[in-house]
């Protein structure tokens, strides 16, 4: 059979001209035999034809690239060339705790029940029986003498899956993959040999595998790449999204803009486009689906991750250096010369990079925005300085003769230079990396071909260019509020008068998620009021300054703005005293917390709730002690590695009324694991659960489901107000509480402006506003219940309290 016979049974075995209805966008395991959405690709031609021709292949690749959907269907279309097949997963039979003995067994007994040899002899005894023979040998000889001639006619395939599962044994997966080669060499004295093939599917390299080249089975198998979806290969996918999209095409190269072709993140984009609830943002199919891959996969994507995606990449990095740092490299550049060193195939496989071949040589590049957008330049610096405090390295020998005393000055003087060589990322000097009005990316991560050339002629202070690149950045990533800031500036700096100048300070590589909420708002109060033609002509340029969520490098950052006698006010995402120190007007986006606290009690008081138990993470909350007084019973740490929600819980019964929660964002997980145990009392015992704006997302309510139903939180916006519909709209979805909160506050910093510009009028004028419920709306109540605008996932959201 020729090539192109081979293909046109491959297209009518594999492809379908079925509807592709919502459960048939796979990413889940393999695909069902009748699934219409399955991808042909060149992989299933070369594998079919090599495996029926007799040659020993193997496939390796990153996970979730299709292996196994390729194995079965490889599998399903051999058979019915009368082929026999035996599939042999090795991630069901190894485990760290087999014996060399017991794992060979696995492996016997699998291929007899596959080849369903059980009836045909007494396999146990028969393994027992051989039992002077080392395992490999037992099984060589379970080819020869049983399979071999029990199935005396017909080709024989043996597809491995796993095989990566194999190297974390205490024993050598490489005794297995010489028992593979003898399979192949025994073709030349033993022609029924050459009825028998292999194929290896893992996420491997050979060179992991197995170091001795001299018995690797490699050299003598076929590789058969399994690349990426191509464009023309997915182009029928867009049937099943045709009451979704206006344009087919269109639709189908945003999806490729996004996912790169990448199997698993085409199938899942498709199939959320498909069956996302919320509004088509925007005027073109790009702008939906640029909102359905950002709220639904990047934004949160550590709760969003199912099944497991993202993590198991991160995994696959973190604890690497010399990976982390090539990975830096390749996102700083944008490609890297492929040299196939062992870092670079671990990084290929990983699934993070992929290699192309441009006519210059092969280079490795990200493989799709996606992942450029969650494992960014920010997240890998900031990786990199945890792994500093353990590669860090000691001399272990002491040029003294006595040992006990050079032991005694290496503990006395050793531990000082110790410490001294340890880098500190709380005591770092602020360097003009930390601060931009337009010359450079601080959210360096949001990849923006026209934001960088934007940048660059913004340094160079030529403002015609910068606002006409800014305003392509603007366009092509409406989610990304720095080029917006940095374009507003570019506009102001362009007129003859001098402009305003605010500064805003955000965790950008301590909570990149937090920094860009906030520049939400900043950026939509500054458009706002430069739109409007500003104050007598003067428009608003904002400086944004990262302080990484440190508080040291927060001090450090708050002096060299209050230095700039040009700064005129700061917005800032925690409090601090150092502002007042430089004598600069702060509004900081948390300092509400207590009278939302104090509202949430009186709540809980007017209905008989005076009894609490509160939960947050760290030390004492003295901000919950001054509010409930002595109604609050016991104070109980969300970090406390030993906490045991369900034992805790039971434990309140009869002491306390209600819960308080208050999580920090990286604890909200916890919080919900203990409204989980909240809900499994006995009817009539719940307790009431009260808590903080940081439990106001859509996670609440996904993953907390019934057991958060009637949660009560004190936010400091409903997120259903005028300002909330005019940012979904901007923003291409729903904004957070930062984005109002930072909307806001800057809304205060500007109104606080005078004619004169100064400094001291501006400190002045907030001074004369003696709370923050000047500069932002009352703090009002929620509750979780159900209703309308409900988050995909959940059938609750969040409704308003009555007073």
């Amino acid at each position: 059979m020729n090539s192109i016979q081979i293909a046109t049974q491959s297209q009518r075995i594999f492809m379908s001209t079925a509807p592709i209805s919502t459960s048939q966008y796979w990413i889940r395991g393999s695909l069902p035999k009748s699934a219409p959405s399955y991808v042909l690709r060149q992989a299933d031609r070369e594998l079919y034809e090599a495996l029926k021709m007799g040659e020993f292949c193997y496939i390796f690749t990153s996970r979730q690239m299709g292996k196994s959907s390729l194995r079965v269907r490889t599998k399903q279309q051999l058979e019915e060339e009368g082929i026999l097949c035996a599939e042999l997963d090795l991630m069901d039979i190894s485990s760290k705790h087999l014996s060399l003995e017991q794992w060979y067994s696995s492996v016997f007994r699998n291929l007899v029940r596959e080849f369903r040899l059980g009836e045909r002899f007494n396999w146990w005894n028969w393994w027992r029986q051989h039992s002077s023979l080392s395992p490999n040998n037992r099984l060589t000889k379970f080819i020869d003498d049983i399979l071999l001639q029990f199935i005396p006619k017909s080709s024989v395939v043996i597809l491995v899956d796993e095989i990566d599962s194999a190297v974390g044994l205490h024993f050598s997966c490489a005794y297995f993959l010489h028992f593979i080669r003898s399979c192949y060499e025994k073709r030349e004295q033993n022609i029924a040999y050459r009825r028998l093939t292999f194929a290896l599917f893992g996420v491997a390299t050979p060179r992991g595998l197995i170091k001795n080249q001299k018995r690797s089975p490699f050299p003598f198998c076929r590789q058969i790449e399994l690349a990426s979806f191509t464009r023309d290969e997915v182009s029928f996918l867009v049937r099943g999204l045709s009451e979704r999209v206006k344009n087919k095409e269109a639709a189908i190269d945003e999806i490729f803009a996004w996912t790169g072709g990448q199997p698993f993140l085409t199938q899942k984009l498709c199939q959320l486009i498909q069956t996302v609830q919320e509004q088509n943002y925007g005027e073109t199919d790009a702008d939906y689906i640029e909102s359905v891959v950002r709220s639904q996969i990047i934004d949160n994507w550590q709760v969003r991750d199912s099944p497991p995606h993202f993590r198991s990449i991160k995994d696959s990095l973190v604890g690497n250096t010399r990976l982390l740092k090539l990975y830096q490299r390749m996102l700083q550049k944008g490609e890297v010369l492929a040299n196939n060193s062992r870092e670079q195939l671990q990084l290929l496989i990983s699934g993070l990079a992929v290699k192309i071949n441009p006519d210059q040589g092969s280079v490795l590049r990200v493989y799709n925005s996606i992942y450029s957008e969650i494992f960014h330049e920010n997240w890998v610096a900031t990786e990199l300085r945890k792994r500093r405090y353990y590669t860090i390295s000691l001399p272990v020998w002491l040029p003294w003769q006595g040992l006990a005393a050079g032991a005694a000055i290496f503990s006395i003087a050793g531990a000082v230079a110790f410490q001294s060589i340890l880098p500190d990322p709380n005591t770092s000097a602020p360097d003009p990396a930390r601060f931009s009005k337009g010359g450079k990316r601080l959210l360096r991560y949001k990849a923006n071909l026209d934001g960088n050339y934007g940048t660059e002629a913004f340094e160079v202070e030529e403002y015609d260019k910068a606002i006409a690149s800014f305003t392509k950045a603007v366009q092509g990533d409406r989610r990304d509020p720095e080029v917006q800031i940095y374009l507003n500036n570019a506009t102001a700096r362009h007129r003859d008068m001098v402009p305003f100048i605010l500064a805003v300070v955000v965790p950008v590589d301590g909570d990149a998620t937090s920094a860009e909420e906030i520049l939400r708002g900043v950026a939509d109060a500054q458009t706002e009021f430069n739109d409007g033609g500003g104050l007598n002509g003067r428009l608003l340029e904002i400086i944004i300054a990262n302080d990484s969520n440190q508080p040291a490098v927060a001090a450090q950052v708050a002096g060299e703005l209050g230095q700039n006698e040009d700064i005129l006010g700061v917005l800032t995402h925690k409090s601090s005293s150092e502002y007042e120190k430089v004598g600069l007007g702060m509004v900081s986006i948390t300092n509400s917390q207590e009278e939302s606290m104090a509202k949430l009690a009186a709540y809980a008081r007017g209905r008989g709730i005076e009894r609490v138990a509160a939960f947050y993470p760290g030390s004492r909350d003295t901000g919950l002690l001054r509010v409930w007084g002595d109604g609050l019973v016991k104070e109980i740490d969300l970090r406390d590695p030993d906490l045991n929600p369900d034992l805790e819980v039971r434990a309140l019964q009869g002491k306390v009324d209600g819960i308080v929660l208050f999580p920090d964002s990286q604890s909200i997980s916890v919080a919900i694991s203990i409204a989980v145990a909240n809900s499994k009392l006995p009817p009539g015992g719940q307790l009431q659960l009260l808590g903080n704006k940081a439990l106001y997302a859509p996670t609440t309510l996904t993953s907390g489901g019934n057991a958060v139903e009637g949660l009560v939180l004190a936010v400091p916006w409903f997120a259903q107000t005028t300002y909330a519909v005019k940012a979904e709209q901007r923003w291409l979805g729903r904004v957070s509480w930062r984005t109002a909160s930072s909307y806001h506050g800057t809304k205060a910093l500007i109104a606080a402006l005078s004619e004169d510009g100064s400094r001291k009028t501006v400190l002045e004028t907030l001074k004369s506003n003696t709370n923050q419920g000047d500069f932002f709306p009352k703090p009002i109540l929620v509750r979780a219940g159900r209703g309308k605008n409900r988050p995909q996932g959940s059938e609750f959201t969040f409704l308003p309290v009555e007073d």
